[in-house]
């Protein structure tokens, strides 16, 4: 008798895109659609106004100079954003949007990581909505603060990692896909070592 297969993160199924579009909906819909009601869309909000002055006085003047409000590692965030800023200016609502997109991409890695473990759709579906439905989820995800894109570089590298780990043999190239990406997370934010060591 042999072993069940892996799920496929890339096999379509009518389960798996009901589950995804739904997690995008709550993830990414929604505390789009609060933060604009609310106005806090295109408005610097908690630490982001420091990353923000960052971000644009390097596009502005090609020199990266950090205003002592910085204390994290910061780099991988203003090289995300900087095609924005270059392109569309001081574009706040731009930049929060590409922080909300992330998020809804580490969301699902947290949806397809769970079916690589072994997870139904549901428990699966599970882990990401309790991270999409926190109170801090639907704030952060619309800032431009480092957590949420520090967050999802982590989850994928994790993702592949697993991907790359459950191979036989071994998908080394994967490992090393998996290696890049945790450590870039590291350059948005210093706790993503954490899983970079794992």
């Amino acid at each position: 008798m042999s072993a069940p297969s892996q799920p496929s993160i890339l096999r379509r199924s009518a389960p798996g895109a009901a589950v995804s579009l739904g997690l995008l909906v709550v993830g990414l819909v929604i505390p789009l659609w609060i933060a604009r009601s609310q106005g806090a869309l295109g408005a610097a909000r908690g630490d982001d106004w420091s990353y923000l002055v960052t971000l644009f006085r390097w596009v502005d003047t090609g020199r990266m100079e950090f205003n002592n409000w910085v204390s994290m590692s910061l780099l991988g965030q203003l090289w995300i954003a900087a095609p924005i800023a270059a392109i569309w200016g001081h574009a706040i609502t731009l930049v929060q949007t590409q922080t909300a997109i992330l998020g809804s991409i580490g969301l699902l890695c947290v949806l397809w990581l769970g079916r690589r473990l072994g997870l139904s759709w549901g428990l699966a579906a599970l882990a990401a909505l309790t991270i999409a439905v926190s109170p801090l989820w639907m704030v952060l995800s619309t800032t431009y603060m480092t957590d949420v894109p520090s967050f999802t570089f982590s989850l994928a590298a994790l993702l592949i990692a697993t991907v790359a780990l459950q191979r036989r043999p071994i998908s080394i190239s994967l490992l090393l896909l998996a290696i890049a990406l945790a450590t870039y997370s590291v350059l948005i934010r210093q706790y993503a070592i954490v899983p970079l060591i794992a």
